[in-house]
């Protein structure tokens, strides 16, 4: 009886130590599900699901600010992603306040945008970028020292 006891208890610790197979993915898990008007940004898959997830539920404005202090020269690569799909979906990017030197900011930036053009030019039926089809981009940043102050989705 007791090797009986000492098998079904060999059995029980096995089977919960078996790892279980996620149903949905990482990102999804702790993406929130109810649309953002305003996403902190953080450079994690969440973030590219939040904000797909809001310009999915059509909001008319979706406003992205970031943590730590962010210049017009050094947006994270994972944000000029999102800026390039947006330029490469017929969107347009809007700087403010608008300055002598917008012409070198906006130079710079579209540079940068260039770069991840080709991520959208695939075949992919459905991926995070689709929506930004859907929008304009403002970007708002402080002229004395370029800090961006926040990005701001806005339905055309």
């Amino acid at each position: 009886m007791k090797k009986l006891f000492n098998i079904v208890l060999l059995s029980m610790i096995i089977i919960g130590c078996v790892p279980t197979v996620p149903t949905s993915s990482y990102s999804s898990q702790f993406a929130s599900s109810t649309p953002l008007s305003e996403i902190e940004f953080l450079d994690i898959s969440t973030f590219d699901a939040d904000l797909s997830n809001s310009m999915k539920a059509a909001l008319s404005t979706i406003t992205v600010t970031t943590l730590s202090p962010v210049t017009v020269n050094e947006i994270p690569e994972r944000l000029e992603k999102w800026l390039a799909a947006v330029k490469e979906k017929g969107g347009s990017i809007d700087m403010e306040p608008k300055t002598r030197s917008i012409t070198t900011v906006m130079s710079v930036l579209f540079s940068l945008l260039d770069k991840y053009g080709s991520l959208f030019t695939g075949g992919q039926t459905t991926n995070f970028y689709d929506y930004a089809a859907n929008y304009n981009v403002i970007l708002s940043y402080q002229p004395n020292d370029g800090k961006v102050n926040a990005i701001k989705f806005v339905k055309k």
